[in-house]
């Protein structure tokens, strides 16, 4: 779990970066693939990390 949650935050952190630096430029957002590619990593690391904090409320009960 520990590892998932660095890897989620190291992916945020790209994502933030690119962001910024794209606003810098005047860029859109929704339209660069290599933000919206990133955009969807980060979301698919949060759903699995909530898909195991589930796995562990469960194993708990």
């Amino acid at each position: 779990m520990n590892e998932l949650l660095r890897e989620l935050e190291e992916e945020r952190r790209k994502l933030n970066t690119l962001g910024e630096q794209l606003i810098k430029q005047s860029i859109s957002l929704s339209g660069h693939q290599t933000f919206q590619e990133q955009s969807q990593k980060v979301d698919q690391l949060v759903a699995c990390y909530h898909h195991m904090k589930a796995k562990q409320k469960q194993q708990v009960r």
